[in-house]
């Protein structure tokens, strides 16, 4: 029995101790995504109307270089479609985009000791697009192209728990160049975008 007593006691110190272990484990790597859903419908006139769906996901990979610097590498997904009507004459046009890309960023923590954390962060991106339009359901044009640029975005932090954060991105300055591979047409942007339509909500776990 006394052997018993004393093994039982061995394991209960050292899961204690691996535990305490555990929680003293700097966790500087972290995986998570973000998610964006935004649907607006104007209509024109009494018989006009338009309605734009949009649809981004972004899982991300992530290593803290310091409290401050953290360096994230994030896969890029994206849908879009465009859909106008005139229900006087019958006129429907749809277009739908998919987008596919990569960024590679950097995140840099205002307040890294606070609970709630805002963050800036640059990053450099890149990605491939493709349309399709349709005219009363049928297929009138197909448009390929590349864009790639850059931007500095502004988000906030939240530490549920030492492993868990939630985050939400809350818009960005961005500069990008498109490239329509079907011909030499060529488009740059630069702007700020902030507002409802620039929001990301999202999770994070540390390990």
């Amino acid at each position: 029995m006394r052997h018993s007593f004393t093994l039982v006691f061995i394991i209960l110190f050292l899961a204690q101790f691996a535990c305490a272990q555990d929680d003293q484990t700097a966790r500087d790597r972290f995986i998570g995504g973000t998610f964006s859903f935004g649907s607006t419908e104007n209509q024109t006139s009494n018989s006009n109307s338009t309605n734009l769906t949009n649809i981004n996901i972004s899982p991300y990979v992530g290593k803290d270089i310091n409290d401050s610097w953290s360096l994230i590498l994030s896969p890029n997904f994206g849908y879009s479609k465009n859909k106008s009507n005139d229900d006087r004459t019958g006129f429907e046009r749809k277009t739908t985009t998919n987008i596919y890309g990569l960024s590679v960023a950097a995140r840099y923590m205002i307040n890294p000791k606070n609970r709630f954390n805002a963050f800036l962060r640059p990053s450099i991106f890149y990605s491939h697009q493709r349309s399709k339009t349709q005219t009363n359901n049928n297929p009138t044009s197909e448009t390929k192209g590349n864009i790639y640029g850059g931007s500095i975005g502004l988000g906030g932090i939240y530490n549920i728990s030492d492993r868990w954060r939630a985050l939400i991105n809350a818009g960005s300055l961005r500069y990008s160049r498109s490239a329509n591979k079907d011909s030499d047409f060529k488009t740059s942007t630069f702007g700020a975008f902030f507002g409802l339509s620039s929001l990301s909500w999202g999770v994070e776990y540390r390990f």
